[in-house]
């Protein structure tokens, strides 16, 4: 079981094919994120990839973010920001 704060989030992935509790089925190799404050207990057929925590960024720091899909780079300045799936 995993107990989320309200800025922490879980990188998860299917490993096979199945219908989650709530009626949304997930497909094998999709990826989706669970945020919290919740708790988590992962099924059977999911892999948790990574824990993730907000990034808290002053009016004068700012991060570089990478979409995986597109390629594109943009820049976060300012704001908290949660890195997505």
């Amino acid at each position: 079981m995993y107990l989320l704060a309200a800025d922490e989030a879980l990188l998860v992935r299917a490993e096979e094919t199945f219908e989650e509790e709530d009626g949304t089925k997930r497909n094998a190799v999709d990826r989706w994120m669970v945020f919290g404050p919740c708790r988590y207990v992962p099924p059977v057929e999911v892999y948790i990839i990574q824990k993730r925590k907000s990034i808290p960024l002053d009016s004068n720091e700012g991060i570089y973010v990478r979409d995986n899909r597109e390629g594109s780079i943009r820049s976060v300045c300012g704001k908290t920001y949660m890195l997505q799936e």
